[in-house]
Parts: structure tokens; C-alpha cells; sequence
């Protein structure tokens, strides 16, 4: 007899671990990284399934848990009940932001934000592209992926002092976070955003 059993993405690498319905909640190691795994994930249980999404409020900062199902639609905070903006988050593309919308779609942000600061002209800036372009459909509903390029918006390049590129930015909760400079691989960026996915 098949048993049921559940993904579970380590937080730490990325891999994703299949966890069967019995072992949740109990202790359980990545197969490729051998970090502990959340086990404690919750899936939802209406009746189109999928997973639940924690966005923050911005009035008063508690996290809401959202279903998948309705994180297209218009969310209200469970503790204030003010809106929370949710639309976009789940369409796994990465946004372009500029010095004008910055605030809103990066410091707004209701999930934490991986921030890349990219130029045109740069070589290792294209070599990392697809990197992120690959995370943000990877983590869709849970990280935002933001791009800005730092020749066109020289205002937010100077704010948080850009001075090279590819410079990538952890933000959650309206600050910075963390800081990554240079073509950085793949793993090095999961392991700086992995207390924020």
C-alpha cells in the first residue's frame, strides 16, 4: 500500500525532500544538504488544495496565513483588517522597480523581497539574470524578486549604496536585511535568503 507523503523544500539548499504524511512534525534531515527540515509545513485543506502563504501587514506587521487560492483576490490583515496588496505575487516573473515606485513595490512589500541591482553593460549582471529569474518562479507567493537598473535609477543605487554590480539585497519588512556583491552562485543566494523563504 502507497503512503501518503508530502514536499517538503529545505529552506537551506532549496532541495525539495518528499516526507511521508507520518513523519510530519517529527525530525527529519535534508537528503542533499543534511540541514533539519520544516516539517511542520502546512498545507491547505479547502477544497482546491495547495499551499498556504504568510504576507505581512503593513499597518501593524503581524503575519497573515493566506491559501493559495486566495492570493489573487483582495486579502485583509486577520488582526486589523486593513488590505493587503497580494496581487502579482504568485505570477513567478520577476518586476522591474525604478526610483519612483521603489518604496511601494520593495519597502511595501508584503513578503521579503530578493533585491537585484544590475547594469546593461555588465557581463557578470547577465550571468546571474537567469539565476534569478529561476528563484523568483521557484519561490513565487513567497519571496518578490525585484530588479532595478542602477544606470536609469541612480536615487535608490545611492540610498544603499551601490557601488558595484551585481549587488543583490535581502529586504523583509521594509529593511535591509542582508548584502551579496559580485556573480554569486546560485546556492550562496539560497543560503541568504533562506531565514526569509
Amino acid at each position: 500500500m502507497k503512503q501518503e507523503s508530502h514536499i517538503i523544500q529545505c529552506k537551506a539548499c532549496g532541495a525539495k525532500n518528499r516526507i511521508t504524511k507520518q513523519n510530519l512534525g517529527l525530525k527529519a534531515k535534508c537528503g542533499k544538504c543534511g540541514e533539519p527540515l520544516d516539517t511542520t509545513q502546512k498545507k491547505d485543506t479547502s477544497e482546491n488544495g495547495g499551499n498556504i502563504y504568510l504576507v505581512r501587514c503593513l499597518s501593524c506587521h503581524a503575519k497573515n496565513r493566506v491559501p493559495e487560492s486566495k492570493m489573487d483576490e483582495k486579502v485583509k490583515c486577520g488582526k486589523c483588517h486593513q488590505p493587503i496588496e497580494t496581487s502579482g505575487l504568485m505570477s513567478g516573473r520577476s518586476i522591474m522597480v525604478s526610483d519612483r515606485d521603489f518604496d511601494i513595490k520593495v519597502l511595501k512589500s508584503p513578503v521579503p523581497v530578493l533585491f537585484f541591482a544590475f547594469a546593461n553593460w555588465c557581463p557578470s549582471c547577465r550571468a546571474v539574470i537567469p539565476v534569478v529569474e529561476e528563484l523568483a518562479r521557484e519561490w513565487k507567493g513567497k519571496v518578490r524578486v525585484a530588479k532595478l537598473n542602477v544606470d536609469q535609477n541612480p536615487v535608490v543605487a545611492d540610498r544603499f549604496n551601490i557601488m558595484s554590480v551585481p549587488t543583490i539585497i535581502v529586504f523583509d519588512d521594509g529593511q535591509a536585511k542582508d548584502r551579496l556583491t559580485g556573480a554569486v552562485p546560485r546556492l550562496q543566494i539560497m543560503e541568504k535568503m533562506s531565514p526569509y523563504v
